[in-house]
């Protein structure tokens, strides 16, 4: 009987790194990436007849988010934060959820806080049907969710009569406020409000100098703990 053991974490990971089976696999892993959607495809590189399917996928994230799709025959364990564990439920011969030699799987796939993306590890671990054994894995990057960067985006910059205005973009649903200087280092609040918000500039008659930044209003760190 197939062992669903194999989808816990990474530690789990290198031991079957370091396994019984030193043979190599080729596989690797697509991203299609839609605002704060992440869509994965697993590929089986192996050529036809190769005797390693894919049945579990680790992937590393780096954001709050959730798992919105996983295929059919498949299932995950996550912290909704730092990684997913997706691995197939097969638990007889002949196993036909797991991804064969040539073939390819869709339907993984993460909604994010976040639509900055970074490159972060995955692993994909094979499964040997003859052999009912755990086979090789490799590990490679892709792009996933990431709050390495949260700062804001000042775009859509427009100056009507005796205004300004411009659209801040940072994290949707998180807070932002804009500041404004007259000499770069003295900073004084204009506007609070969630990420993405149109910010316009009334109060200053021309001709009129300022500066405007904008920062996060929250912790990553307590983010992590939502």
């Amino acid at each position: 009987m197939k062992a669903t053991a194999t989808f816990l974490k990474l530690s789990m990971t290198i031991c079957l790194l370091a396994g019984q089976n030193t043979n190599a696999i080729e596989a690797h892993v697509a991203v299609a990436q839609n605002g704060t959607n992440f869509n994965y495809t697993l590929f089986n590189d192996d050529p036809t007849g190769s005797q390693f399917f894919l049945s579990n996928f680790h992937l590393e994230v780096n954001a709050p988010f959730a798992v919105s799709s996983t295929p059919s025959g498949w299932d995950f364990v996550t912290d909704q934060f730092s990684y997913v564990d997706w691995y197939c439920t097969n638990s007889v011969s002949p196993y036909l959820n797991d991804v064969a030699p040539g073939a390819s799987l869709a339907g993984f796939a993460l909604r994010s806080v976040a639509t900055n993306a970074e490159s972060l590890g995955y692993t994909l671990i094979s499964w040997q049907p003859g052999a009912t054994n755990s086979g090789p894995a490799i590990q490679r990057f892709v792009l996933a969710p990431s709050l390495g960067a949260v700062d804001a985006v000042l775009t859509n910059v427009f100056s009507p009569s005796n205004a300004f205005q411009f659209t801040l973009l940072g994290i949707p649903s998180f807070n932002y406020e804009v500041q404004s200087s007259t000499n770069l280092v003295d900073w004084s609040s204009r506007a609070t409000n969630v990420s993405p918000f149109i910010f316009l500039e009334t109060s200053a008659a021309p001709p009129f100098r300022r500066f405007y930044r904008a920062r996060a209003l929250f912790d990553v760190l307590s983010i992590s703990q939502d």
